[in-house]
């Protein structure tokens, strides 16, 4: 299951009616259940916002057709992180690519013809290359 954070502030009308907030969450907790989404903890925040909920859906679509549902109500608005554990992110770290950003040493300082017959600048060329499309990507 993935997990979600969600920060969220109380609208207006949300704030109205503060004293239901108990009741909402557990009916919530209900709600998300029917579901497939699991609330795993609700906590009330002083600062910037109001409220942070941690929770795990089988998959997005659950995820966020829970969270459009809880926002009709007009209680709260908020943003929804996907949030990932040591285990998810070791797996995805695996897949990292190790991307040559600039021509090594040897190449440098090689003669001007590499061992491939091919000249220092032409050598280079692909690197560049793939530098300039790797910012692309980035930016």
């Amino acid at each position: 299951m993935a997990t979600y954070v969600s920060l969220y502030n109380f609208t207006d009308q949300g704030i109205r009616t503060i004293k239901d907030t108990l009741k909402r969450v557990e009916a919530a907790k209900k709600a998300a259940w029917q579901a497939g989404v699991q609330i795993k903890e609700v906590l009330w925040l002083q600062g910037p916002h109001d409220l942070v909920v941690i929770s795990e859906a089988a998959d997005e679509i659950a995820s966020t057709a829970f969270t459009l549902n809880t926002y009709k109500m007009g209680n709260i608005r908020g943003q929804t992180f996907r949030a990932f554990t040591a285990a998810e992110m070791e797996k995805t770290l695996e897949k990292v690519a190790l991307i040559k950003f600039r021509p090594s040493r040897s190449q440098l300082r090689g003669p001007s013809t590499m061992s491939s017959g091919n000249s220092l600048a032409q050598e280079i060329q692909p690197l560049s290359s793939c530098y300039v499309d790797t910012l692309r990507w980035l930016l």
